[in-house]
């Protein structure tokens, strides 16, 4: 029996992303039978945009038909929502999809790719996966990104540069001015990748404005997803919005039929959901601040977030604790994968959900 090895060599290097456990997964595997808050994924605990949820039941007797190939009603309904032109709209199954078509159309062998350290962790797959140079730039004070240090790793390969704001894992951010800074002092001819999927949450009014920069003419892919303050993350959808050659590019290496006849009539409702948008934000908020209070008193190290999650830095082994909280019925995140060996991420969930967290947490570092 033949035990060739058909991966291309870049392949080898690296394991596939892990994702958050699912509910089911804890329950076959523990054999719980008390309810299971899952707040490892940052997911929306309020559920999927009502107005989303209305056009998905009357797209289904309609399934039997492929979907629009080009997702021309939602690229339509984006740009309209952002005032930009039909051909800078990609219309992407989850903003996953763009990062990873950036790297397997944009990248060849020898190019370079610049991002953080303890930055999502796809920027790192995709590009190892396109056989290109990854350079992980060490954050600021632990859990910031420094883009200065970044701008001085940049060299004449550098071809494409992933910034999240704010930033997963961490939840901190950098300012407007920072922003402004970094783009004027590096060359116009690199891609900057702005990964906004935290946007709906930010409080604070100092964080950069990406879209004024591609107004003005720059290579900037911003990227936007319905998982989170829409509620619709089983959907996988989002978009990207960049210059039009750039997005050509895109389309020309995108699978055929990406976007469901679902996810795209959810889309183009959820765009106009603001009504649902602004509650999730509200209780975001609400419960960030709640939550935020709660971990002071705790002997834990929790940097400041301007998304919907926390991390959580703690003396003890993040993968232990993470197997213990299961057994509470909680679910985080585990950091190891970050270079965070006693880290876990937790998401805001309902408030009884949040209060189990905060209390098994205080117990098992007790």
């Amino acid at each position: 029996m033949s035990e060739r090895d058909y991966r291309r060599s870049t392949f080898h290097g690296f394991k596939p992303y892990v994702a958050g456990k699912p509910i089911e997964e804890v329950e076959r595997e523990l054999g719980l039978s008390i309810p299971i808050a899952k707040l490892a994924s940052n997911e929306n605990p309020l559920g999927p945009s009502p107005k989303a949820i209305a056009a998905i039941q009357e797209i289904l007797p309609r399934l039997h038909l492929y979907p629009h190939d080009d997702s021309w009603y939602y690229r339509q309904a984006v740009a309209r929502h952002h005032g930009v032109a039909f051909e800078e709209v990609f219309g992407a199954a989850g903003s996953v999809e763009v990062i990873e078509l950036c790297a397997h159309v944009f990248l060849e062998a020898g190019d370079q790719v610049v991002t953080s350290e303890k930055t999502f962790a796809i920027y790192t797959l995709a590009t190892m996966k396109a056989g290109a140079d990854l350079v992980r730039v060490p954050c600021r004070d632990r859990y910031w990104y420094d883009l200065e240090a970044i701008r001085a790793r940049i060299t004449p390969r550098t071809k494409l540069i992933f910034l999240a704001n704010p930033n997963n894992p961490t939840g901190t951010w950098f300012s407007r001015d920072a922003f402004d800074a970094f783009m004027e002092s590096i060359p116009e001819d690199i891609l900057v990748v702005y990964d906004e999927a935290y946007c709906h949450y930010i409080t604070r009014d100092d964080l950069p404005d990406a879209w004024a920069w591609l107004q003005k003419g720059r290579d900037v892919l911003i990227l936007r997803t319905f998982s989170k303050s829409h509620g619709l993350a089983g959907l996988r959808l989002g978009y990207a919005v960049g210059p039009a050659r750039i997005v050509s590019g895109l389309i020309q290496g995108r699978t055929a039929f990406n976007l469901s006849s679902l996810a795209q009539a959810a889309g183009v409702a959820a765009l106009e959901d603001t009504e649902f948008v602004e509650r999730s934000r509200r209780f975001n908020a609400g419960e960030m601040a709640w939550m935020g209070e709660a971990l002071q008193d705790l002997p834990v190290t929790v940097p400041p977030s301007q998304t919907n999650f926390y991390l959580v830095d703690t003396d003890r082994d993040a993968q232990v604790l993470f197997g213990e909280l299961q057994k509470r019925g909680v679910i985080v995140r585990p950091m190891g994968g970050y270079q965070m060996p006693h880290a876990i991420r937790v998401n805001m969930g309902l408030r009884a959900e949040n209060e189990r967290f905060v209390e098994a947490l205080g117990a098992l570092l007790r």
